[in-house]
């Protein structure tokens, strides 16, 4: 548990009833866990189809290309979610959603295959607007003591969800095509939005007794500067910044580590990414026990620390033991993850919510981006052994420095 000023304490005595039992929570839950699946689904189906249609690998990419760039429009859709009336904007945002998809079902042909795009953009809109309008919902539907189970439970399901959607997403394209998996993706948000709409809880007027001043920019950078003004929640988002950095290296990096240290096929490199998923999902099963014993900087420093042993098992030119790193690496993603999102709720005061969480995501996903980015531009130079060893130190960096601020914090 923590305090308004970011400080870690142990969690009340006393029984308390099971945070998932409440008619809300099972709703909210219920909602986050139908629409990931729809997404998952739909995500790689269609890079799939815009193939298909067109025979373009770089015009199938460009399908994620706008996801992402609509994703990066965060810091602005966030400012809805804090100024205005968060379930009513869920709901009409998750509404929103099912129609834009259902334009995908005009596309006929490579002629009108671009209609992809604008559809992915907005994808990647509501994406980022739903982010933080979930976190922020989180505030409102859980109590401090059930932030880390929400969390945590919602992390083993997105894990879980990114470990199977290749083989939901391509084995419904290849059985029943490209138009039954986006009628299905609009469905789930539909089904998402009556869920939304039957949660009792609401959250109190965001804005009432703030002093924030206004102006766009001051508005729109609220989030940056709360997160930075808050040492434990700044020190755990840029740590994890640091370790995401490490992740967009890895990327490209697993290719060249199959290729010329294990020496396996291609498609080998799926059993490295289904291995690195699988120890997300268990990693997520325990992430928020960890949260509630140890505190959030110490069960993110331990994740950053698992991550970087991980990574070094990967440099060990042994199957078992590259195995094995995948496996730890993937179960430590998850500590961090859950522990740096509950910070941020517990830290953060309802009229700055969303766009505090936009913010850490900005903070997190930039890096990985351009970890990607470099990495593949370099592996081909370096080979996989140096970036590999630059990981493992960005990790175990960032996880020493939250062990050593936490001692040094009053």
């Amino acid at each position: 548990m923590t305090t308004s000023r970011g400080t870690e304490t142990a969690p009340p005595p006393g029984p308390t009833r099971r945070w998932y039992a409440g008619r809300d929570a099972k709703l909210f839950l219920s909602a986050q866990i139908t629409s990931m699946i729809g997404d998952s689904s739909l995500w790689l189906a269609m890079g799939i189809w815009v193939f298909a249609l067109t025979g373009s690998s770089s015009r199938a990419a460009m399908s994620w290309m706008f996801f992402m760039l609509g994703g990066l429009t965060g810091p602005i859709s966030s400012i809805l979610a804090d100024r205005l009336r968060l379930r009513r904007v869920l709901i009409v945002t998750n509404l929103a959603c099912a129609a834009n998809v259902c334009v995908l079902l005009a596309v006929t042909g490579a002629h009108n295959a671009w209609l992809v795009y604008p559809v992915m953009f907005g994808y990647g809109f509501s994406y980022a607007l739903l982010n933080a309008g979930n976190s922020a919902m989180i505030r409102t539907v859980f109590d401090d003591r059930s932030l880390a189970g929400a969390n945590g439970l919602l992390a083993t399901a997105k894990h879980g969800m990114n470990l199977v959607a290749p083989m939901i997403g391509a084995g419904l394209y290849a059985l029943v095509g490209a138009k039954p998996v986006i009628v299905a993706d609009a469905v789930s948000f539909v089904i998402a939005a009556v869920a939304l709409s039957l949660i009792r809880a609401r959250r109190p007027d965001p804005m009432a007794g703030t002093d924030e001043r206004p102006g766009a920019w001051r508005a729109l950078t609220a989030g940056l500067r709360h997160i930075m003004q808050t040492p434990a929640l700044r020190r755990i988002v840029l740590a994890a910044a640091t370790a995401v950095f490490g992740l967009g290296l890895l990327e490209p990096t697993e290719f060249a580590l199959n290729s010329d240290g294990l020496q396996r096929p291609p498609a080998f490199v799926g059993v490295l990414f289904t291995l690195q998923g699988a120890g997300a999902v268990i990693g997520g099963l325990f992430a928020a026990r960890a949260v509630r014993t140890f505190g959030e900087t110490r069960t993110a420093g331990t994740g950053l620390t698992a991550a970087a042993v991980g990574t070094a098992l990967m440099a060990v030119p042994l199957l078992p033991v590259v195995l094995t790193g995948f496996a730890l690496y993937g179960a430590a993603l998850p500590w961090f993850v859950v522990a740096q999102q509950t910070k941020l709720q517990q830290t953060t005061p309802q009229h700055l919510q969303g766009r505090a969480a936009g913010a850490m995501s900005m903070l997190t996903r930039t890096p990985q981006v351009a970890g990607i980015a470099i990495g593949s531009a370099v592996v081909g130079a370096t080979g996989y052994l140096p970036l590999l060893v630059c990981i493992a130190l960005l990790s175990g960096t960032a996880g020493a420095w939250l062990f050593a601020s936490r001692r040094r914090a009053p």
